[in-house]
């Protein structure tokens, strides 16, 4: 049996509607700014339990957009060490000051408190694999005492969810992306989700290269639409989010039961209160070596590709960005980024493909 890290699929069923809205589009000469990119908005923000939704051409232009609204030019942004490089790029083309926290899965509330200072505008939370953090309600409030904005960048975490509160709702705003590895696509794109609506209409704004109601260019925004092709796929997935994480929580309770008892594995972000997206389903181990031992054996005599970590690299520790951090080490994020492991999971995987990698898994470590 061969194993990949992920698949994309689309139902027969959702293909023909897919299909059929795609006439409309043509049909109308509507092809960006239309009737269906409302429709995904609308939908995506009742989802995510949020007033407003602005569908744009990536994630990390939902995070861009959010710090210009808030103008955190010359202001310091923290962010997780552990993310991805559009996080930490975001601040930076806003024209902010990046300063960076460690943490393992997540940076702990204390450690947000002491990076703090008489300068900083906010923090971005970043939910890791489609994680969520047990203190972010505490994040939450310790943001709003001492007036920082919290921005979630909840790229991994479509539908998932905290004592039934879901993710993208505890923060100023969220961010979501839509890129094909995620647990819904659009294909490329993304979607910035809020409550305020003076947030709202600035988003309007920077997303269609800063014009206003008439037209004029009033803020220094960008080409950054979502097109209505892409808003048609997002709307259908969307359709099937609920299906999908439900599908995802159930693989991943498969391999919690069956892999609990091997030695050396550590097991992620799992509590009662949290519903993951499952976008990734993520195992610590006791060593790097250990890791690559496991995941090279995987692939070469099993087939089974465990894909890429989240993150393999920290930000501090990228080329783009090592010059800015140099001598700085941030060591839970380090060890985390280099003994976890992801392991294949899908929306639509079998269970005969989850107990395989479950099988030969087992066979390395019992």
């Amino acid at each position: 049996m061969k194993v990949p890290p992920l698949k994309i699929s689309f139902s027969n069923g959702d293909i023909v509607e897919i299909i059929s809205d795609m006439e409309e589009v043509l049909k109308s000469s509507c092809l960006t700014l239309g009737e269906k990119t409302h429709r995904f908005e609308n939908e995506f923000a009742r989802m995510h339990q949020r007033r407003f939704a602005v569908a744009v051409n990536s994630g990390t232009t939902a995070l861009e957009i959010f710090l210009r609204a808030r103008e955190v030019e010359s202001k310091t942004v923290i962010v997780p060490t552990n993310t991805n490089y559009a996080t930490a790029a975001a601040v930076l083309f806003a024209g902010g000051i990046l300063k960076l926290v460690d943490g393992e899965l997540f940076p702990s509330l204390k450690m947000l408190r002491e990076t703090v200072n008489s300068n900083t505008a906010g923090i971005i939370i970043v939910h890791i694999g489609g994680y969520l953090s047990e203190e972010l309600e505490a994040i939450r409030i310790f943001c709003k005492e001492n007036n920082l904005f919290l921005l979630e960048d909840a790229a991994h975490a479509h539908g998932a969810s905290l004592s039934d509160k879901m993710a993208g709702s505890f923060g100023d705003a969220a961010a979501f992306s839509f890129f094909p590895t995620k647990v819904i696509t659009s294909g490329e794109g993304g979607m910035l989700v809020m409550n305020d609506e003076d947030l709202y209409q600035k988003a309007l704004i920077f997303r269609d290269q800063g014009k206003d109601a008439s037209k004029k260019n009033i803020l220094l925004g960008n080409s950054w639409r979502m097109s209505e092709f892409e808003a048609v796929v997002g709307f259908h997935q969307l359709k099937r989010l609920k299906e999908y994480v439900k599908r995802r929580n159930e693989i991943m309770k498969r391999y919690n039961a069956y892999l609990s008892g091997l030695h050396g594995i550590e097991f992620c972000g799992t509590s009662k209160n949290i519903t993951p997206s499952g976008y990734k389903y993520i195992i610590k181990l006791k060593s790097e070596e250990m890791r690559n031992k496991i995941k090279s054996e995987l692939a070469d005599k099993y087939n089974i590709s465990a894909g890429g970590g989240v993150y393999d690299v920290p930000i501090h520790q990228q080329p783009i960005f090592r010059g800015r951090f140099a001598g700085n080490i941030f060591p839970r994020a380090e060890e985390f980024c280099s003994t976890h492991l992801c392991l294949p999971i899908w929306s639509t995987m079998k269970d005969e493909e989850v107990d395989y990698v479950i099988g030969c898994l087992t066979k390395m470590l019992i």
